[in-house]
């Protein structure tokens, strides 16, 4: 497969998860907007194929100037960057808010079961001793539970936003395609290319950096995010050591 065809089967294949994502996402706005440059692009891909184009070329319609290789380069470089941030919903680190909830009522547990004044002798004291430790012990890894998925809830934010940003973008990119190509064949040459080339230099330049940036701020946001799981796992390590130790 030579890479030209691989560049079809991406195209296809992002214009295919676009409708889906947009179809899903009706009735709000961006979702129309959305639909209605998925179905741009999917017109523009279908002309300026050799069947489409010879099957429209036996009526006379030449579409030869409907190609928009700026916009489709910039399309694809934002697909690229969509292809980093995954697909499906991100984890929000629910788990980690069943996980404390859990050591909470352990530890509140524990706290039903710490040893009353009828409780006397070395025995008692070792006991409400230990059963001391279990309750902080808990308190502490409900913390540190917390403190995970508050990081991986503001990750799956970020990367939400992010998918966003890129998402907008392309459609943006997308629904400047009919100015170009109408440019090209409205006004006479070589005025009318040279107006479609501007156009689809301008959309790519309003679109594409800002995709770059986005991508880029999200980077910083995970490391910044990684620290905290590394610092996170340092107190679940020292928390394990004391409870061997004990």
């Amino acid at each position: 497969m030579g890479a030209e065809s691989v560049r079809k089967v991406v195209e296809v294949a992002f214009a295919a998860k676009g409708t889906t994502e947009h179809a899903l996402d009706l009735p709000s706005f961006t979702s129309i907007i959305g639909l209605q440059a998925d179905f741009t692009g999917a017109a523009q891909m279908v002309a300026t194929s050799k069947k489409g184009a010879d099957w429209l070329g036996k009526y006379g319609v030449k579409t030869a100037s409907w190609a928009t290789p700026i916009i489709a380069n910039g399309l694809l470089g934002i697909n690229a960057m969509q292809l980093t941030l995954g697909v499906g919903d991100p984890n929000d680190g629910s788990d980690f808010t069943t996980g404390a909830e859990a050591f909470r009522k352990i530890q509140s547990g524990l706290e039903g079961t710490a040893p009353n004044d009828n409780w006397v002798g070395e025995g008692s004291e070792s006991y409400a001793q230990q059963n001391k430790k279990q309750q902080e012990r808990a308190g502490k890894l409900a913390q540190v539970d917390g403190e995970v998925q508050k990081v991986i809830n503001e990750q799956a934010a970020q990367v939400t936003e992010a998918r966003n940003v890129l998402d907008i973008s392309a459609t943006v990119l997308t629904a400047a395609i009919p100015a170009a190509i109408i440019a090209s064949f409205t006004l006479p040459p070589p005025v009318g290319q040279a107006l479609k080339t501007g156009i689809e230099i301008g959309a790519v330049a309003g679109s594409v950096p800002r995709c770059v940036l986005t991508v880029e701020m999200l980077g910083l946001h995970t490391l910044r995010n990684a620290s905290q799981i590394e610092n996170a796992i340092s107190k679940y390590n020292a928390l394990a050591a004391a409870a061997a130790g004990d």
